[in-house]
């Protein structure tokens, strides 16, 4: 670890054994800091410690402190905890000890001492404190009834400096031998505390950083993105000026248009930049080899960061390449859109005037029929009479074609507004248009919709026709109901609404084909229809993004799904 980063404080009594425990730490590069031994100073002063180890927290250094016994350095560590970090079991000897031994020494009335407080013991007793034989002897007896000598194995034990302190104090000895593991365990636990809090502290500052570039680099994503958004290409190239003004601050932007309608050349695909004249970028805004314009950035405001500018610029105008294509096409689109509504505005104009010019001539020969069937009946022959009602049957079959022509034509195209209806209310409107001949019609489940009700009402009409139209039961019956739920486009709710008839049904080979234009099935023949009926269903339902389809057995009736959009409960 840097030397910078934490230094050791601790009193002097204890430098022998912290370099050992360093070395074997492997952590000789930690800087030791000693202050003057105070160890059951009675009237010293309190500072003497905090002198040396203030100095270092001014210089800004992390700093754990610890000693034999004082209470100097944890007065210190209250003021500077953000610094200065002292080791669990400082006190008397606890570093040696551990706690529990410590607290039975102490309890017994132990005066606790290392080596090194033996060898200054006469200088700090005798010249510092001022004690001779009868003070000290009467100083130690009153709290301790022995002298505990700590052997760590570090320093030795010089038997004069040992019997002269017990003789001088008048306190048997005891010497145990402790070693310093248990001071390793503790020092080498707080500077992986220390070093687990400064990896913690650099990657909170590395976090950061990232965090910052981040949203810096998501501002850019966001800014390009939003190109993606602007459907007019002016508006893309205001935004592409904008980002860049941001991101070189330039004295001047410029665009400079590409020809249109240029081919693509052999170049690069992309787009590229390149510097001019050391202080300015050209900026090609190309895709797929095709040039679409130019970004003219002069005088950037950093430009010796110039050639890191490249790939940046190099990325916006491939984003802005992209958005500008894609708002020329949607210009195109729009062109395009606006044609087609007037081709079919005329469209529709003209499928009005040929059905009404078509049905022109048909009502007047509709009207002849009549009137010749009415006055001129009796005079005619009974094959006479059968042509004229043929001429009144095709002539009304023509009429109903050209009529279903017209709404095929229109079904889906015109905006019509969503209403809600009940499928009930539905059935009996069409009811009211269409003869039942006697069938026994029901509504099994009714359900909320939410459609065009003329294109939901047109599918109905015709299934509910067809079913009534082929039936050769003798007593017909229809039903009609919601069978159920599905879901649409964009997870829509979808009706399930079943036509089910016992008619004549239709055979699977004739299923695939029901619902193409002017397909009359073989088992139709001989009733009237112009063929286009399921073909409007089809596109009624698809007009409300639904789809259709049946089930049918010959001789045993059909069912006709379609699925239209619910109602919503809430609404």
């Amino acid at each position: 670890m840097p030397e910078a980063m934490v230094e050791l404080a601790c009193c002097d009594v204890l430098v022998p054994e912290v370099r050992q425990v360093l070395e074997r730490l492997g952590r000789e590069d930690l800087r030791i800091t000693s202050f003057p031994v105070t160890c059951h100073l009675p009237r010293a002063p309190t500072d003497a410690p905090l002198s040396k180890v203030a100095a270092l927290l001014e210089r800004d250094r992390d700093v754990i402190g610890f000693c034999f016994s004082c209470t100097c350095l944890p007065q210190l560590e209250a003021e500077r905890a953000h610094q200065l970090r002292l080791l669990d079991g400082e006190i008397h000897g606890e570093l040696f000890l551990g706690r529990d031994a410590t607290e039975r020494a102490l309890a017994e009335g132990a005066l606790v001492v290392l080596p090194g407080w033996l060898k200054r013991w006469r200088r700090v007793v005798i010249e510092d404190w001022g004690f001779d034989r009868t003070t000290a002897r009467q100083f130690y007896g009153e709290s301790n009834t022995g002298l505990l000598v700590l052997d760590t194995g570090v320093t030795g034990i010089d038997p004069r400096d040992l019997d002269s302190f017990a003789d001088f104090c008048g306190l048997p000895v005891e010497v145990r031998f402790v070693g310093t593991s248990h001071l390793e365990a503790v020092l080498g636990l707080e500077l992986e505390r220390h070093d687990g809090r400064v990896r913690e502290e650099e990657l909170e500052q590395a976090l950061a950083r990232c965090r910052a570039a981040a949203a810096e680099q998501a501002s850019i994503v966001d800014f390009v993105t939003g190109l993606a958004e602007l459907h007019e290409e002016v508006e893309v190239v205001a935004r592409l000026g904008q980002l860049a003004e941001l991101l070189f601050a330039p004295q001047r932007v410029d665009w400079v248009p590409a020809e249109q309608g240029g081919a693509a050349d052999d170049g690069p695909q992309g787009s590229r930049v390149s510097v001019v004249g050391g202080r300015s970028l050209h900026v090609e805004v190309r895709l797929l080899g095709r040039a679409l314009g130019a970004l003219r950035l002069g005088d950037v405001a950093v430009p010796a960061a110039i050639e890191g500018y490249r790939p940046m610029a190099r990325t916006i105008a491939d984003a802005g390449a992209v958005a500008i294509c894609a708002a020329r096409l949607l210009e195109e689109e729009r062109a395009l859109r606006a044609a087609l509504a007037v081709k079919v505005e005329e469209l529709d104009s003209f499928v009005s005037l040929v059905a009404h010019d078509l049905k022109q001539p048909l009502t007047v020969a509709m009207g002849y029929a009549d009137l010749l069937q009415l006055e001129h009946s009796p005079p005619l022959s009974a094959s006479a009479r059968q042509l004229a009602a043929l001429i009144v049957d095709t002539v009304g079959r023509m009429g109903q074609l050209i009529e279903d022509l017209l709404v095929l034509a229109r079904v889906g195209r015109e905006e019509l507004p969503r209403e809600r209806l009940s499928l009930s209310a539905l059935v009996r409107d069409v009811l009211e248009d269409i003869d039942t001949r006697g069938a026994d019609v029901r509504l099994e489940a009714d359900v909320e919709l939410s459609c065009c009700r003329r294109w939901a009402r047109e599918a109905l009409l015709n299934l509910l026709s067809n079913a009534l139209k082929y039936n050769d039961a003798d007593r017909p019956s229809v039903e009609v109901g919601c069978v159920g739920e599905e879901s649409g486009e964009q997870g829509r709710a979808m009706a399930v609404i079943a036509v089910r008839d016992n008619g004549r049904g239709i055979a699977d080979v004739e299923q695939e084909r029901v619902f193409d234009l002017f397909r009359r099935l073989e088992s139709s023949q001989g009733t009237g229809g112009s063929g286009l009926g399921l073909a409007i269903v089809k596109k009624a339902v698809e007009a409300e993004s639904g789809r259709v389809w049946l089930e049918s057995e010959p001789g045993r009736g059909s069912t006709f799904y379609m699925t239209l959009p619910r109602g919503d409960p809430a609404a």
